[in-house]
Order: C-alpha cells, then sequence, then structure tokens
C-alpha cells in the first residue's frame, strides 16, 4: 500500500468493496443470544446501529469463519468469507430448535 492510500484512509474514508462476500440475515427475537452463544463476541451488549467483528469457533475451538456484524431494529446482518456463507449456514442451522406449541 502506497504512503498516499495509508494517508487517506487514516484522515478521510475509505471505501472498500466487498459485495462478492457471503451475507447472512438473522432475524427472530433470540438473534442477540443464539448469536452470542455460537460466536467469540458478546452480541446481546449491542445495540441497534452497533456492529462488530466476531469468529465463530467449532466445539473444539476450530476457526469456521471470522465475520463482521452489523445490527439493525430487527436483524443481525453478518458479512462471511465469500466461500463460507453456505457451511456457515448449514453449521448455524444445526443450533436453531423449533419449539412446537400445543393448545
Amino acid at each position: 500500500m502506497s504512503a498516499s492510500a495509508i494517508q487517506t484512509v487514516e484522515t478521510q474514508v475509505g471505501v472498500y468493496n466487498r459485495s462478492h462476500w457471503g451475507r447472512i440475515k438473522v432475524t427472530d427475537n433470540d438473534r442477540l443470544r443464539f448469536l452470542h452463544n455460537q460466536s467469540t463476541n458478546d452480541f446481546e451488549s449491542l445495540k441497534s446501529g452497533q456492529g462488530c467483528d466476531t469468529v465463530f469457533v467449532t466445539s473444539t475451538a476450530r476457526t469456521i469463519d471470522l465475520a463482521t456484524a452489523y445490527l439493525t431494529e430487527d436483524a443481525v446482518l453478518l458479512l462471511v468469507s465469500p466461500n463460507r456463507r453456505q457451511y456457515l449456514m448449514q453449521w448455524l442451522d444445526k443450533y436453531i430448535f423449533l419449539l412446537t406449541r400445543y393448545s
């Protein structure tokens, strides 16, 4: 990276195109607790408009993916590595338990 590029990033705004990266939208009332339990960051302390970086790991502490999370009023948007979106979605799906209500 050139000295002028570093100076620009340090003093102005830099834009990086990550549109080819995977995106996962997590919704529902338990989304923060769910992500808090499945990754390395404290999602339960975050508020709408905030974001964080986090790591998804296996039960044996192997890294699945590094992700950037952005919180909105009704969802968490995860930006994940381009080739890990499908795998991460399947891995997270294993930990979602559907509740059946009986009347």
